[in-house]
């Protein structure tokens, strides 16, 4: 951070932030305040919150800006020191002005940096401030309360982003077409007049004032054909027309709005194993963590899909970015300059793309949400939706899709492996219906490549598997919720000893001989499990007696 002031006359406080694309100015010479309280502010500014994110000292500049507003309403903005009352009447004024949670967090925000004030300048206080003040109340309805918003919701707002999506595509192509005098007879004047406008603009769209310069001929063709705005959204994209491709990426990643936004046009990466995937990949800031999401490959909609399409449109605008933009995905045209979309006006935009297609009434934020209860429940597991969301610890997930949102299932999952334990302590068996089901399966239960018992395979229990199918995970069954594994066993457990061996020696090898990432994907889950949880778990005596039948189970070659 650095701090700016001007001449003596032209009082000026200015804070800028030194970032690595540009810095960002916060001018405080124009809160209307007297010069040493701005400046006061300003050097709070950087002391209490210099370490913290652009977004949040910019949030900060904000709510000292509604500070300033509320001085000058209360015939406060003359002298310092500011009275002692100053932040009970503030409470009073912002909570008639903002809602409830906004003015709690300026309220937090502004007691920090009058509190600064007190120890540091205390000159531009009053020396008996009250900072005390009862803290405001947020009524329930007020908070922005996650929710899901279901799969025919979803598909609506696709289907609307999509619609949205082909009519700029036509748009852009045939205005592009005009501009390269590619056209019909009929549109021989419109591609004249685009002509016309780029070349008084100097290879840009000619500005109101240009044309107003050049006289009202050129002014009337430009009404002719629909005004300036219109002509522009022939060649270039706005903001308006980047929501839909926001959005619609949004859905199809379950990504952080703010990390979505930031996102890179050379995002797109090959899958490291399977040539049907291709991966996207963004940075999340907050976590400073790489996050991804694979699709298959040739998915019109997919998010590699959507970010080409985007791609495509925008490429040309690149050469005239500023250098901080040109790597980005979200850029348009907005007053004649390349910019990229704001978070601010993103959802000034999102009412009236919800108001034209009639849908239901959504955040950016509810699809991080969905994404994670359509994968915990698709996937009966939240090890799914923690993948999705790109999560370290299915902790964080947690409070994204709760472990209640699926208690009945998850009961439902203990009550039937209450009774198969039961019945096989009675030596009883699977019902008529069970046997007949598994006996489609070589005669009963399976035995997978690491010697666990698995009641059907074709349950398509695990996450991405299919009903019906051969279950995608039989090489992986320590983390699935139908696996068996009965620690008192001690064939069993001889078979998890010699799994846990061979897995061992595997990982010994992936490291020697470069194979690392493919024995990290597919066999690592499963030799954490059997390490930190399963074998640590088996009384010493079984485990002797175990030793025994390790050497009689076969574990394949691993590779």
């Amino acid at each position: 951070m650095m701090l700016n002031s001007e001449s003596k006359k032209s009082f000026t406080l200015v804070i800028e932030v030194a970032e690595v694309q540009r810095p960002v100015a916060l001018d405080f010479s124009n809160l209307g305040l007297p010069d040493e309280l701005a400046e006061a502010l300003m050097r709070a500014m950087v002391a209490h919150l210099g370490h913290t994110s652009v977004s949040t000292r910019k949030q900060a500049f904000r709510a000292i800006k509604v500070f300033g507003s509320f001085l000058r309403s209360h015939g406060l903005d003359k002298d310092v020191p500011l009275p002692a009352n100053t932040i009970l009447l503030l409470r009073e004024w912002i909570q008639k002005k903002k809602t409830p949670l906004t003015a709690r967090v300026m309220m937090n925000t502004l007691i920090g940096l009058l509190s600064w004030l007190e120890r540091n300048i205390p000159s531009v206080l009053h020396p008996k401030m009250t900072f005390v003040v009862p803290r405001i109340k947020v009524v329930k309805n007020h908070v922005a309360e996650r929710r899901h918003l279901g799969d025919e919701a979803i598909q609506a707002i696709l289907k609307a982003c999509h619609a949205e999506i082909v009519q700029t595509e036509k748009r852009l192509t045939q205005g592009h077409k005009l501009a390269f005098g590619q056209c019909e007879p009929e549109e021989q004047d419109l591609a004249d007049l685009i002509a016309s406008l780029l070349q008084i603009g100097g290879g840009r769209l000619a500005s109101f004032s240009e044309v107003l310069a050049i006289g009202s001929p050129l002014r009337k063709w430009v009404e002719i054909y629909g005004g300036l705005r219109h002509i522009a959204s022939l060649l270039y994209l706005s903001p308006r027309t980047l929501l839909p491709f926001y959005v619609a990426l949004l859905i199809q990643t379950s990504g952080n709005p703010e990390s979505i936004l930031q996102i890179h046009a050379d995002c797109i990466r090959p899958h490291p194993l399977r040539s049907d995937l291709e991966r996207v990949i963004w940075r999340k800031n907050r976590s400073r963590s790489e996050q991804k999401v694979d699709h298959p490959i040739g998915r019109i909609w997919s998010a590699a899909s959507i970010v080409r399409r985007l791609s495509s449109l925008n490429e040309r605008l690149r050469k005239d970015s500023p250098k901080h933009l040109r790597d980005r995905l979200f850029i348009c045209v907005a007053a004649r300059n390349v910019r990229t979309l704001s978070s601010c006006h993103l959802h000034q935009m999102l009412p009236d793309f919800i108001g034209q297609h009639q849908l239901v009434d959504f955040d950016f934020r509810d699809f991080r949400r969905d994404g994670a209860l359509d994968h915990h429940r698709e996937g009966a597991s939240i090890e799914a939706a923690r993948i999705r969301l790109n999560h370290i610890s299915s902790t964080t997930t947690a409070t994204y899709t709760p472990l209640a949102d699926r208690a009945e299932y998850h009961d439902s999952v203990i009550r039937r492996f209450q009774g198969e334990l039961v019945r096989r302590s009675e030596g009883g068996s699977a019902g008529v219906e069970e046997s007949e089901r598994a006996e489609e399966v070589r005669g009963g239960e399976s035995e997978t490549v690491f010697g666990f018992q698995c009641k059907d395979p074709l349950a398509g229990i695990a996450p991405n598997s299919r009903k019906g199918s051969l279950c995608v995970q039989f090489a992986r069954c320590a983390s699935c919720p139908g696996a068996i594994i009965p620690l008192d066993d001690p064939k069993i457990v001889g078979k998890l000893l010699a799994a846990a061996e061979a897995l061992e020696s595997a990982r010994s090898r992936s490291l020697e001989e470069g194979w690392w990432p493919r024995f990290d994907a597919m066999y690592e889950s499963t030799r954490t499990v059997l390490a930190n949880e399963l074998l640590p778990a088996v009384d010493p005596v079984v485990r002797v007696k175990a030793g025994q039948f390790k050497a009689h189970h076969f574990i394949p070659w691993l590779e």
